[in-house]
């Protein structure tokens, strides 16, 4: 859940956003647990590891506060629930414009489209010094600040190494994450390419690219960008950064 908030101090009246995770969601979640079997202990343990990869997720962002095209967290903070099973962590973020809320005539051209997918590029060359995979580009996660794209939302991030790479769990969003996200595979900074690649048609023709790929230079470049086999696509976001 994520609200507008305001506060006035001094005189001053400041705008900001929070978003508010809370695990587990609702009781049935949590009955659904133990009606599959785990204890109560093992379920305790599970909810503490999830908020705890949640805050380090947010710590991260914390570290590239200030950094373009990357949303700026303010603050976080961790509250357990007194049954000691979960809890709700709320992060304090600038207020942005979604991208999708912005006007469809501002994606009719081109070069407004590559624009906005340098910025992307810049943010996912932060990540990558990082060592930090998003996961899940979309629409939803794109906001605007003036004329500037930024990337928000790293709750399906994860932190890559070239010899321990290997994805455990299915995480993206249907449509837009790369095939290797669908499965046990190795997945690096390619997976994100790959997503940024839909993105960019999307927002030039509403259609993914499956469905009906972007005329000229910019079809060419979506087109090796969702390349099925991650070795087919720019190798890195520099590369398709060059490229745009």
């Amino acid at each position: 859940q994520v609200y507008e908030i305001e506060r006035t101090q001094a005189g001053i009246t400041e705008h900001a956003a929070v978003k508010i995770v809370t695990r587990p969601k609702d009781e049935s979640e949590l009955e659904a647990r133990y009606e599959n079997g785990f204890d109560e202990e093992s379920v305790a343990a599970s909810y503490a590891e999830e908020l705890q990869q949640y805050a380090s997720e947010y710590r991260l962002m914390l570290e590239m506060k200030g950094q373009s095209n990357i949303i700026s967290c303010d603050d976080i903070t961790l509250i357990e629930n007194p049954n000691g099973i979960g809890g709700k962590i709320y992060i304090r973020m600038e207020l942005l414009t979604p991208l999708k809320k912005m006007q469809k005539e501002i994606f009719t051209k081109e070069e407004t489209v590559i624009r906005l997918g340098m910025d992307i590029c810049r943010a996912l060359m932060l990540c990558e010094e990082k060592h930090i995979i998003h996961r899940d580009i979309k629409p939803e996660n794109v906001m605007i600040r003036g004329s500037e794209a930024i990337l928000i939302d790293f709750d399906a991030s994860r932190i890559f190494k070239s010899d321990t790479n290997q994805d455990t769990q299915i995480l993206g969003t249907t449509g837009y994450a790369a095939p290797e996200q669908y499965g046990i595979a190795q997945t690096d900074e390619r997976a994100d390419i790959y997503s940024l690649g839909v993105l960019l048609n999307i927002m030039l023709t509403g259609k993914h690219p499956s469905k009906e790929l972007a005329s000229g230079r910019l079809g060419r470049i979506v087109q090796k960008c969702t390349m099925v086999n991650p070795e087919k696509r720019y190798k890195s976001v520099l590369y398709l950064m060059e490229t745009l």
